[in-house]
């Protein structure tokens, strides 16, 4: 199985191989530990050539953030559904997160690595396309 790429912020929880889904291509934690056996955050995963999946990571127990690895992971869909799904409140249709909420830290760190990524990924693609197409035009 190949290496799953990991961005964390901030108190640095890694998620396990056990934990990932079959063929992710990376994640993106965000953990905040409160104590031994408490905590939050959530962690974005990219599966195959675009779908995206969270797991929130908060938690009360002995077992860690994703103490039912089979279960934690859901659906959001393409990248123009994660942006959204980080971007607005999932709780309240319509409205975007606010700086006083709670959580909004961190979202919007995970919303800034996530983009990064993508970006960089967007510039790796235009660049084997490009390289592809000096290949063609050359033979």
């Amino acid at each position: 199985m190949k290496e799953v790429k990991q961005y964390g912020i901030n108190d640095g929880y890694w998620v396990s191989e056990s934990e990932v889904l079959p063929n992710t291509k990376w994640v993106v934690v965000w953990y905040e530990s409160h104590s031994e056996y408490e905590g939050d955050g959530v962690a974005i995963a990219k599966v195959g050539r675009g779908e995206y999946y969270w797991a929130n990571l908060g938690h009360c127990s002995c077992y860690g953030p994703l103490d039912e690895p089979d279960d934690a992971w859901g659906k959001i869909g393409d990248y123009r559904a994660l942006l959204h799904a980080l971007e607005f409140d999932e709780n309240i249709e319509g409205r975007r997160r606010d700086p006083k909420d709670h959580d909004y830290k961190m979202y919007a760190a995970v919303l800034r690595q996530v983009k990064k990524i993508h970006k960089q990924e967007r510039r790796t693609l235009d660049n084997r396309r490009k390289r592809k197409a000096e290949r063609d035009a050359a033979v």
